[in-house]
């Protein structure tokens, strides 16, 4: 005989309820809108209007822009001298062998 499985808290309900209350207000709102590619309906029965190589193009200067909008890091010195050291031992090693 399996066990008796125990009803969920009432309260557990409750906040389920609202959960799925939330999504239910807000997912049209807030529905994901990609920049590279095309949500419209994909017809498979002819090709592509965007290559490969221009979405990698597209994508590339994306993520650049990201990049270059970013601050860079603080570093904390001493943190920046032990990462240099352990990559000029690496360095080292395995020029050596």
């Amino acid at each position: 005989m399996g066990k008796m499985r125990l009803p969920l808290k009432p309260a557990v309900y409750e906040h389920a309820a609202q959960m799925i209350n939330h999504t239910l207000a807000h997912f049209r709102n807030l529905g994901w809108y990609p920049r590279l590619l095309g949500r419209a309906y994909c017809d498979h029965t002819q090709p592509a209007p965007t290559s490969d190589e221009k979405l990698l193009q597209q994508a590339d200067q994306a993520w650049r822009k990201l990049v270059a909008a970013e601050p860079p890091p603080e570093i904390e010195p001493a943190f920046a001298r032990e990462v240099n050291r352990i990559v000029e031992a690496a360095r080292k090693e395995l020029l050596a062998g």
